[in-house]
């Protein structure tokens, strides 16, 4: 079924199927788009545009989080 002579005879089906596909994949170098780095830079951009400001609602909520605390007298437990 595959030219992989070093798999070892105790592996279930499904993992030698694993094991042929992964040494398929050694084998071929994947090809790369022309617009690959564009689109990378792109959705790159974007999601740091969505993390930032992510981020600061985040210290917000924590901040607003902890001054209810404070003000019920309460004290939030460290996990």
């Amino acid at each position: 079924m595959s030219d992989t002579p070093s798999l070892p005879p105790d592996l279930d089906p499904a993992e030698r199927r694993a094991a042929e596909l992964l040494s398929l994949v050694a084998r071929r170098t994947p090809s790369v788009s022309e617009s690959f780095t564009v689109e990378l830079v792109v959705r790159a951009r974007a999601q740091k545009a969505v993390a930032i400001p992510l981020r600061v609602l985040g210290g917000f909520l924590s901040s607003l989080a902890g001054a209810f605390y404070a003000a019920l007298g309460t004290r939030h437990r460290e996990p």
